[in-house]
């Protein structure tokens, strides 16, 4: 769907109409571009029947050159390899829809949102 902010984009941000042959709603405008370089944590809130899931972990966003010119785009350097990372998102219950939070300092206050909310938070 290319839901990004555009302060998180390493260069300008495009904005483009692009086909949306998911629902018949029209063709909308969205905001494109690849986000920056920097510390992280992905956050992801995984649904269960009687509860949700927190999966948070602390990442690097790497830039990657490439051709992908008309969507939203980002690499994610995980803290453990990434056939173990995606082993461990997988148990846990994570999706597609994701966030990423910029920070060097932002985990520990992620994790504690997650406990106050009642959620069981997982560290991969």
């Amino acid at each position: 769907m290319g839901e990004l902010n555009i302060n998180l984009v390493s260069d300008k941000p495009k904005l483009i109409v692009k086909e949306l042959p998911f629902i018949k709603v029209g063709n909308p405008a969205m905001a494109i571009g690849q986000f920056k370089e920097g510390n992280a944590v992905l956050v992801n809130l995984s649904p269960s029947l009687n509860s949700y899931t927190l999966i948070l972990s602390q990442i690097n966003m790497v830039d990657l050159k490439h051709n992908l010119t008309d969507s939203v785009t980002g690499w994610l350097k995980p803290q453990i390899p990434i056939n173990n990372f995606f082993e461990e998102y997988s148990k846990f219950g994570g999706s597609h829809h994701s966030a990423i939070v910029y920070g060097d300092n932002v985990y520990n206050g992620l994790f504690d949102f997650g406990k106050l909310s009642g959620f069981k938070v997982v560290s991969i």
